[in-house]
């Protein structure tokens, strides 16, 4: 539900209306690396083919301190999913 890179929000009126306060995009994650090592395996790929996360931080000239989002990047909690063929 909250898979924007900026979720969650975090001024009142959008945090009242959230059906959840966490973003759910490190499980979105979780679930398509788990496919794409499925997927690498199943080719026989192993190898040649990786899926995996890198450690990402937004840089920016402003604070962006009332996204969720980018709140987490200054403590170090985010990643970029990738995969190289």
């Amino acid at each position: 539900m909250n898979k924007s890179n900026a979720d969650c929000i975090l001024d009142a009126v959008t945090q009242r209306m959230l059906k959840h306060h966490h973003r759910d995009l490190e499980a979105l994650g979780d679930d398509l690396l788990a496919y794409y090592r499925r997927v690498i395996a199943v080719c026989g790929m192993q190898g040649r083919a990786v899926a995996g996360d890198l450690p990402f931080r937004w840089k920016t000239d402003f604070d962006f301190d009332w996204w969720g989002g980018w709140v987490m990047t200054r403590k170090g909690d985010w990643r970029n999913v990738t995969s190289w063929w």
